[in-house]
């Protein structure tokens, strides 16, 4: 896990219900390559965050 995914992940932890450390988290999953995890966290973040998320996702899924 690298840093700035460990560091959004602390932060989402400490306040899930915040649709911004959602955000956050989502692009440091999608940016890790963890597409589940972004695409979990992108549930609670917005359109933005989850369009990125799913793309990724089909991405990786071919």
């Amino acid at each position: 896990m690298d840093d700035d995914l460990r560091r959004a992940l602390r932060a989402y932890r400490e306040a899930p219900h915040d649709p911004d450390l959602a955000a956050e988290l989502a692009r440091a999953a999608s940016r890790a390559g963890d597409v589940l995890l972004a695409l979990a966290a992108a549930r609670g973040a917005g359109d933005d965050a989850h369009a990125e998320a799913a793309s990724r996702l089909g991405a990786a899924l071919g």
